[in-house]
């Protein structure tokens, strides 16, 4: 406070996006603070690790019809939280399929939290065989779910396609939102 008596503009911004910050120093005789006015660092992009599982998507693509059908595709946190037994209560993740046409909600599936990535590729295909039948194109809005769903969808030979916006999925949600 007695430094901002002295100095009513020590905190006047030195430019855009900029933060006051106090960085140490180390010295030889110890820590010493400096005021800087620093830009935040980006934050490191994650590496996503999903497997495909080869085997079930060999029987995906052996018994599943191709259509001309453009499917969306999103993950989500499930409007509810749910409990397993005693354990604490989460939100699950829905990954959910809906045609890009009529807004036919095709298959979803629920995951942990933190079972949701590495499990991906094994419930992709799980639901793709339920289904027995192939989109023409995937549509995702998400840069880590379609980078998530590109093994599998390159193995089947289906393209996976970034856009702004899901219109069909957001009814998909909406209606979720209304059920429950």
């Amino acid at each position: 406070c007695g430094r901002f008596r002295e100095n009513p503009k020590m905190f006047a911004s030195s430019g855009k996006n900029r933060y006051f910050v106090r960085v140490p120093e180390k010295h030889e005789s110890g820590i010493t603070w400096k005021d800087a006015w620093l830009a935040p660092s980006l934050p490191e992009k994650k590496i996503i690790q999903t497997s495909k599982d080869e085997f079930l998507l060999h029987k995906v693509r052996q018994y599943s019809t191709a259509t001309s059908q453009v499917w969306e595709m999103d993950c989500f946190s499930a409007p509810s939280p749910v409990r397993d037994g005693l354990a604490r209560p989460y939100f699950p993740v829905i990954t959910a399929l809906v045609d890009n046409y009529s807004a036919y909600a095709l298959g979803s599936w629920l995951a942990k939290p933190h079972e949701h990535v590495p499990d991906f590729g094994g419930n992709f295909a799980a639901e793709l065989k339920k289904l027995k039948l192939l989109p023409r194109e995937f549509l995702v809005e998400k840069p880590e779910l379609a980078e998530m769903l590109k093994p599998s969808a390159e193995y089947l030979g289906i393209p996976v396609k970034r856009v702004k916006k899901l219109k069909m999925m957001q009814e998909f949600r909406d209606s979720l939102k209304n059920c429950l």
